[in-house]
C-alpha cells in the first residue's frame, strides 16, 4: 500500500529537516518546500495526502495557503504550525477548516494529529475533492530503460515504483508504457527510497513544455477505469 504523501511548507531549514525525519521514520512520504511560492506550485502538480505549513511565510502566512488550498482542494486535511500555543490564531485556523499545532508539540502527539487528520480524510470521496483526482492504475512502465510500475496518475502527471536509483535518470526522463503503446517526457518532482526494498518511489510531472504531449496525456488517464483496472 502507498503511504500517505505529507507536503511540508516550513522556512526553518532545522525545523524542517527534523520533522521530515520525524514523518518519515513513521512511514509517511514527505515533500519539503520552503516558501508559499513553492507550495503553491508544488499543489498544481499533485495534491498530498495532508498540508503542514508553518503561519509565517515571509510575504504570506499559513493562512494565505489555506485559504489558496481550500478553491482547489476543498477536502484536503490541513494542518498550521506555529512557535508557541497562541487561542486566538487556533481560532483563526479552525474557521478556515485547518488545525493549529504549537511547534513545541511533543513528537508523539504531533504524530498523533498527523494521523488523525489523515483519518478523517477522503481520499477516495467526490472528483471536486482533488484539482486533478488520481486513478489507482498498476500500470508496467520504464524510465531509461529501467523497470518500474505506475502506483497511480492524474491529468498533472504520475506516482511509480522503480528498480534503481533516480539519480542515474537525466531529465526530462523518458517514461514508457508498453502495454499503451506510448511514451511521454516528464519531470521528476520528488522521490523517496522504498525500505528493505531498493527501489524508489518517484513523483513526475508530465514535462510542463509538451502541450501535445499534455493533451495525449490527459486522454490516457481518461481511459483509465478502476473496472479495467481489476
Amino acid at each position: 500500500m502507498m503511504p500517505h504523501r505529507i507536503l511540508l511548507v516550513e522556512p526553518d531549514s532545522r525545523w524542517s529537516a527534523a520533522t521530515e525525519r520525524l514523518l518519515s521514520d513513521a512511514g509517511y512520504l514527505t515533500v519539503s518546500v520552503r516558501t508559499f511560492d513553492e507550495a503553491t506550485r508544488q499543489l498544481t502538480v499533485d495534491c498530498p495526502d495532508l498540508l503542514v505549513t508553518a503561519v509565517r511565510l515571509g510575504a504570506f502566512n499559513g493562512l494565505h495557503l489555506v485559504l489558496r488550498c481550500r478553491g482547489d482542494h476543498p477536502y484536503l486535511p490541513m494542518m498550521v504550525t506555529g512557535e508557541e500555543e497562541d487561542p486566538l490564531l487556533a481560532g483563526e485556523v479552525t474557521r478556515y477548516g485547518a488545525r493549529f499545532v504549537p511547534k513545541s508539540l511533543e513528537p508523539e502527539r504531533f504524530l498523533r494529529v498527523v494521523s488523525e487528520l489523515l483519518a478523517g480524510a477522503s481520499p477516495q470521496g467526490p472528483l471536486g475533492e482533488r484539482r486533478w483526482p488520481r486513478k489507482p492504475a498498476g500500470l508496467p512502465a520504464t524510465v531509461a530503460l529501467a523497470p518500474a510500475r505506475v502506483v497511480d496518475l492524474s491529468y498533472g502527471g504520475l506516482r511509480l515504483e522503480l528498480e534503481g536509483s533516480p539519480s542515474d535518470v537525466k531529465e526530462p526522463m523518458d517514461v514508457d508504457f508498453p502495454t499503451l503503446g506510448l511514451s511521454i517526457k516528464a519531470v521528476l518532482r520528488w522521490t523517496k527510497p522504498v525500505e528493505a526494498q531498493g527501489s524508489w518511489w518517484c513523483g513526475a510531472e508530465v514535462a510542463p513544455e509538451d502541450s501535445e504531449a499534455r493533451l495525449t496525456w490527459r486522454g490516457v488517464v481518461d481511459s483509465v477505469s478502476v473496472e479495467s483496472l481489476n
